[in-house]
């Protein structure tokens, strides 16, 4: 990696991200968000490796900013790091173009394990979400829509089931 967005409203995870960053990935530049429209405007101006996008900023808290975000970088991996449970939105990001999907309790290490396996491989996938793949693909829609009914909203629905 060599240039890294940071994308969150809250300064201690933006510190502490960069911090193991900078122990993990020397010669890396990273560079500060606070608001969607700040990620917005730093996609425009300049070409990024990776971006670490909290979806839980004001203006961002939806699927479609993915996409967005992609169609101003094509070959921009993103990886969400969000306090989202990972069991209903990981699968809804990555499926959007998401390069991973990391929730913020996960352990400090687990950080950089994640931006070495988008480095290494394009993507970034925990043990949970490998599971939740593994069972999207191999159960019955309808068996999974039973296990858990979030499964049957589409993704706008699940943006206004977050507000």
């Amino acid at each position: 990696m060599k240039k890294i967005l940071i994308a969150d409203d809250h300064s201690i995870v933006r510190l502490g991200a960069s911090i193991i960053i900078n122990e993990k990935f020397k010669n890396t530049e990273i560079i500060n968000a606070t608001t969607i429209e700040e990620v917005y405007n730093n996609l425009r101006d300049s070409k990024f490796d990776l971006l670490l996008l909290d979806i839980n900023m004001p203006g961002g808290n939806n699927i479609k900013v993915v996409k967005e975000m992609l169609d101003l970088q094509s070959d921009l991996k993103i990886l969400i790091f969000s306090s989202y449970d990972e069991n209903i939105y990981a699968l809804r990001y990555i499926e959007a173009g998401a390069a991973g999907f990391l929730n913020k309790n996960t352990a400090m290490e687990e950080l950089a394990n994640a931006i070495q396996s988008i480095q290494d491989r394009g993507r970034y996938m925990s043990d949970a979400i490998k599971d939740l793949y593994v069972q999207k693909l191999t159960t019955n829609k309808s068996t999974l829509d039973k296990a858990n009914p979030l499964f049957k909203l589409s993704n706008r629905e699940m943006d206004v089931a977050k507000h």
